[in-house]
């Protein structure tokens, strides 16, 4: 049996393009180009936020109304068809929104564009701070004394006052010390089990919420995990996206998940049957 491959050169199959001006160009401040120079990004975030500019100044505005599968179509590859998912970008964009790259509308319906305040661009990525000194650090207090024949000031350590308590016998005075505290171990961190996560619920988007829960002071357990998913699942029984209840949850701040209340919950557009409403709703949009 004769095993043979077939080598296929991309250079061949990907299509020779050309900038020119004439396909169209978009009007950027020089100020913004310059702090995307100097701003410590990602891979995942960069091609994020040069998609936003696209569709906003690309469109001759500073904002729009731009949701995650149009950013994740953008970011595609013709050749390998290679893209960033919509459960990513959404996380992406939360990050450039915290650093203040960008603004992030809140809501079911959100605008998205770049911070002009490019001063507030928080150029490093975040990390965990250190502390430059120690806490808490005693100083030992110094007399001075005038040497009168040579005109220098020489300066010696406070002596420390002799008592029954701090005399040994062989009279070496001792310093006094505070008593030991017992250290109080803490617990150690939970982690959680990401197996048992459902088809129906992107699992990196279950991290995201694990994350902003830390993030707020009040980590999950793998009980209240267990617990959420199982919202979720009556949520979507209910006709509901529950990959958008997480995603409200952590855009929002809250610490659980929400079933949506009459209309307030994110509207999908059909493109079937006789109802062309969606029509006029996408050119709104756009």
């Amino acid at each position: 049996m004769n095993n043979s491959c077939e080598v296929i050169n991309l250079s061949d199959v990907r299509e020779k393009r050309v900038a020119d001006l004439a396909d169209g160009y978009l009007r950027l401040a020089n100020e913004i180009q310059d702090y995307m120079c100097r701003v410590n990004l990602s891979g995942r975030e960069f091609r994020v936020l040069n998609a936003v500019i696209r569709l906003t100044y690309g469109w001759g505005r500073k904002e729009d109304w731009i949701t995650n599968s149009q950013i994740s179509d953008l970011t595609e590859d013709p050749v390998t068809g290679d893209r960033i998912e919509s459960n990513h970008v959404g996380a992406t964009l939360r990050n450039l929104a915290e650093r203040n790259v960008i603004n992030l509308g809140g809501g079911h319906k959100r605008k998205i564009g770049v911070n002009k305040e490019v001063s507030e661009w928080n150029l490093r990525k975040r990390g965990k701070s250190q502390l430059s000194q120690k806490r808490d650090e005693k100083i030992i207090p110094k007399t001075v004394m005038n040497n009168p024949e040579n005109g220098t000031e020489l300066s010696r350590k406070r002596d420390t006052p002799k008592t029954k308590d701090n005399i040994t016998k062989n009279n070496t005075p001792i310093s006094p010390s505070k008593p030991v505290k017992s250290a109080v171990k803490k617990p150690a961190k939970q982690e959680l089990d990401y197996s048992d996560i459902p088809s129906w619920l992107p699992v990196q988007l279950v991290v995201d919420f694990a994350s902003h829960r830390e993030s707020i002071k009040s980590p999950l357990s793998q009980n209240a995990l267990n617990l959420i998913i199982s919202k979720l699942a009556k949520f979507k029984a209910a006709g509901h996206n529950p990959a958008e209840c997480l995603e409200d949850s952590i855009m929002n701040g809250w610490k659980g998940v929400f079933e949506p209340k009459g209309n307030s919950g994110r509207q999908v557009l059909s493109m079937g049957g006789s109802d062309t409403s969606w029509i006029n709703d996408m050119g709104d949009m756009l």
